[in-house]
Formats: C-alpha cells, structure tokens, sequence
C-alpha cells in the first residue's frame, strides 16, 4: 500500500482486513494486513473461489478523495491463472453473504495484468479510524484448467492518488 503526495495535499491511505478494529497504515510487506478465508485451509483448489473483506480510507489530514487501483501477484504458483474482482458492500465482515448484491468497482481481471481500474476512496469522518471506511469484498478465483491448488500467498498493492474532478 502506498501513500503519495499531491499538489493537492497528502494521500494517506489507511486499511485492514474486515475483523480488524482499527484501520493503519501498511507501508511494508512485513506489517500489511493477512487476509485470510476460514474456507481454505489447504490452498485455492482449482474451480474454486475464496471471498476476502477489506476495508480503506483516508486519514483526517488526507486529501478529501483519493482513486485506488489495485495490482496484485503470487509469490508462487499459476499466477495465469488466478482472476479477482472486488466489489463494495455495506459491511465487509459480511463479505460472502453480501457478494452479490455488492457494487462492482473491479470487474474480474487477471493477476499479472497490471494495475486495476480505478475507484475512489474518501476521508474518514472526523478522523477517527474505521468510521466510514470504504467496504470491499475480493473475490479470488483459480481457474479449473489449474493442475493443483494454490497455496502461496497474495500480495495486494494499492496504489492511491488524489482524485480529479
């Protein structure tokens, strides 16, 4: 995750995985948010999909709105074949159940196809971390045509700059 300066003001963006109690900031691979599935112990069998719940804002001190993109990729394994999609929900912790009724803001892509489409991301109110968070649910598929599942790990990077409108 990063965070950029603007001529508009600052973009600090904040995040964590749906259960978290306080959104932060996660500037390292060693302090971002593990996003687990409670479905899949044993790695992504092919066919199959795992749902993940995420939340993001902007600090207090933050530009008003900032668009997001995303740009994810596997350490290991059929990088190919694994596809996401991320949608906006009203609560991510109930990310499977709201699924289809959620509000597509990345239509399903391929991992290793660069960075997302944009959606946008506003200020939290008051400054106070986790009030009004923008809720996402990341689905992520492996295609059938996938020989075994996959095990290794999911790095999500997302990229926020100031909005222009």
């Amino acid at each position: 995750m990063f965070s950029l300066a603007s001529d508009g003001g600052a973009v600090d963006l904040v995040a964590a995985a749906a259960a978290s109690p306080q959104l932060a900031e996660h500037g390292t691979l060693s302090d971002a948010t593990q996003l687990t599935d409670p479905e899949m112990t044993h790695g992504l069998p092919p066919g199959e999909s795992v749902l993940f719940g995420y939340r993001l804002g902007l600090t207090a001190s933050s530009v008003p709105l900032a668009t997001i993109t995303m740009n994810p990729a596997v350490s290991a394994g059929p990088q190919s074949l694994l596809s996401y999609e991320v949608r906006q929900v009203t609560d991510a912790q109930k990310c499977r159940e709201q699924w289809e009724t959620g509000v597509v803001v990345v239509r399903s892509r391929g991992f290793g196809a660069g960075p997302s489409e944009g959606f946008d991301v506003g200020r939290l109110d008051g400054g106070a971390l986790g009030g009004g968070a923008t809720q996402l649910c990341i689905k992520v598929t492996l295609d059938a045509a996938a020989s075994q599942p996959q095990t290794s790990p999911v790095s999500w990077r997302f990229l926020a700059v100031a909005a222009v409108r």
